[in-house]
C-alpha cells in the first residue's frame, strides 16, 4: 500500500520534454486511477494532476505539506500558466571576437557520377583526383586486365567523390575513390567469410592503463588504404572504371581487395595482424 502524500518522481515522456529538460518530475502521490493501472500524482509546480505508472516512490519520507483536496473540477481544470522566465534578448547578441575576421567558404555540391564530375566547373580537379586513384591501384597491383569471360559474372563499380576541407572551410584537395559494387556478389561464389574482429573500448583503456602504470611509450599508427593490401582468394571480375575503359572486351580481374567488396574488411584485419 502506497503512503498518500509521499513524494515521488515521475518520468517525463519524451514528447513532453526538450533536449536539456529533466527526465523526471517531482510530484506527490495522491491516489489511484480507477480506470487504469496508473497512479495519480499532484505536481505542485504546474498545479496539475498527472496519471502515470512509471514512477519512483520515496515511501520512507512522509510529505507533511498540505495536499489540495482533489475534486473532479480540479482534475479536469486547465493547467495554470507557468511563470515567465527572463529570456535573453537575442537582438543584443554579438558575434564572438574569434569569428569576426573569419570568411565564409562556399563549396559546390559534390558530383554523384562520373558524368557529373567531368561536366562540373571543377572537372580538371576531379579528373586529376581520379587519375591519382588509378595510379595508386596500378602501383599496388590491385587488378590485371584480362579478356572478358563469357561464363563469369562481372560486377560493376562507381566513383565516389569527396572534397577534403581545411579547418577554415576552404577546399584542401579533391578526392576520388573507386568503389566496387559488392552488393552484386554472391555468397559461396565470389566471397565466403566477411567476419572481421573488432576491439572494444574497454580493451583499449586497459592497454593504456597498463602502459601508463609501467611507463611504456604508446605509438599509434594508421595504415593508409589498408583495404587495398589484402590478397583475394576468390576469382572476381570487375568492369573497368568509368571513363577509363580502353577496350570493352577486357575486364579487371581483381588481385587485391577493393573498397566495396564484402570480404575487404576481413582482409584488412588480416593485413594488420600480419604487420
Amino acid at each position: 500500500m502506497r503512503i498518500f502524500g509521499s513524494p515521488a518522481v515521475v518520468k517525463v515522456l519524451d514528447v513532453n520534454r526538450q533536449v536539456w529538460s529533466p527526465k523526471g518530475s517531482s510530484v506527490i502521490f495522491v491516489g489511484y486511477d480507477g480506470s487504469s493501472h496508473n497512479y495519480r500524482f499532484y505536481d505542485p509546480f504546474k498545479h496539475k494532476i498527472i496519471r502515470s505508472h512509471d514512477a519512483s516512490f520515496f515511501e520512507d519520507i512522509t510529505q507533511h505539506a498540505k495536499v489540495p483536496v482533489l475534486t473532479p473540477a480540479t482534475q479536469t481544470a486547465p493547467d495554470r500558466p507557468l511563470p515567465e522566465h527572463n529570456l535573453r534578448d537575442r537582438s543584443k547578441l554579438k558575434q564572438p571576437i574569434r569569428y569576426r575576421n573569419a570568411s565564409a567558404h562556399f563549396t559546390t555540391p559534390e558530383p554523384q557520377t562520373y558524368k557529373e564530375a567531368v561536366s562540373s566547373p571543377q572537372s580538371a580537379e576531379w579528373i586529376q583526383a581520379m587519375e591519382e586513384e588509378l595510379e595508386s591501384h596500378k602501383i599496388n597491383g590491385t587488378w590485371e586486365l584480362v579478356p572478358r569471360p563469357s561464363d563469369q559474372k562481372i560486377i560493376g563499380n562507381k566513383w565516389v567523390f569527396k572534397q577534403k576541407l581545411n579547418p577554415d572551410g576552404s577546399i584542401a584537395r579533391y578526392k576520388a575513390r573507386l568503389v566496387a559494387k559488392g552488393y552484386l556478389q554472391q555468397h559461396g561464389i565470389d566471397y565466403n567469410e566477411t567476419f572481421s574482429n573488432v576491439c572494444r573500448y574497454e580493451s583499449v583503456r586497459i592497454l593504456l592503463t597498463m602502459a601508463a602504470s609501467l611507463g611504456y611509450h604508446v605509438i599509434q599508427l594508421d595504415v593508409k588504404t589498408a583495404f587495398l593490401y589484402g590478397t583475394l582468394d576468390e576469382v572476381i571480375f570487375m568492369e573497368q572504371p568509368s571513363g577509363f575503359a580502353n577496350d570493352k572486351n577486357f575486364v579487371c580481374r581483381l588481385i587485391k581487395s577493393l573498397y566495396g567488396l564484402k570480404q575487404s574488411s576481413m582482409l584488412e584485419h588480416q593485413v594488420q595482424k600480419v604487420s
